[in-house]
């Protein structure tokens, strides 16, 4: 009985520091500060990622339409999905 207690505490504090593992990581891993988008000959653009994180609220706004992935904004405009805007 007493190692069925100590087996089932240990898997539940092997959980718990996972869980808290994740959490701590998810809380730093907010992407970069500003995201430097080439903007061909007129400039390149400093898109300030961190600002905009901590306005909204929700994430999937912008990541629903642009990849959370570093080199997407590049990959969309090679793709012709990503247009200028004038």
């Amino acid at each position: 009985m007493k190692k069925i207690i100590f087996t089932l505490a240990a898997i539940g504090g092997v959980m718990i520091g996972a869980a808290m593992i994740g959490a701590k990581d998810r809380a730093i891993n907010k992407g970069a500060e500003i995201i430097l988008i080439n903007g061909g000959k007129a400039r390149d653009i400093h898109f300030p990622h961190r600002r905009h994180q901590d306005s909204l609220s929700d994430c999937k706004i912008c990541h629903d339409l642009f990849p959370a992935e570093a080199g997407s904004i590049t990959e969309l405009k090679a793709q012709g999905k990503l247009k200028k805007n004038r």
